[in-house]
């Protein structure tokens, strides 16, 4: 993150996810495996809170300006299993 604030002047635009607690972390480790053992994929991963995505984004001379969650991106019973809110694009501006 350091270097990309370093190299780029602008705003940079993350899409990600965000989790809150224990049962959130478990979802997403659900929805990895799911989407990427089929094809062989990355199946660990770390998912952040929103206090480390703060920190993460202070530490490398960002400030997040800007987070929006998708409204309806999934739905029904998959919504439930998977909310809608761990899913996060934030927009990181330089301080």
């Amino acid at each position: 993150m350091r270097e990309i604030r370093r190299v780029v002047t602008g705003p940079l635009y993350i899409k990600d996810h965000e989790r809150c607690g224990t049962l959130d972390y478990l979802r997403l480790m659900a929805l990895d495996a799911i989407g990427n053992i089929p094809f062989g994929g990355m199946i660990w991963a770390r998912y952040l809170t929103r206090a480390e995505w703060e920190m993460l984004a202070a530490n490398s001379g960002y400030r997040i300006a800007c987070r929006a969650t998708p409204a309806r991106y999934r739905k029904s019973v998959g919504a439930l299993l998977f909310p809608n809110r761990l899913e996060v694009t934030m927009r990181f501006e330089p301080v």
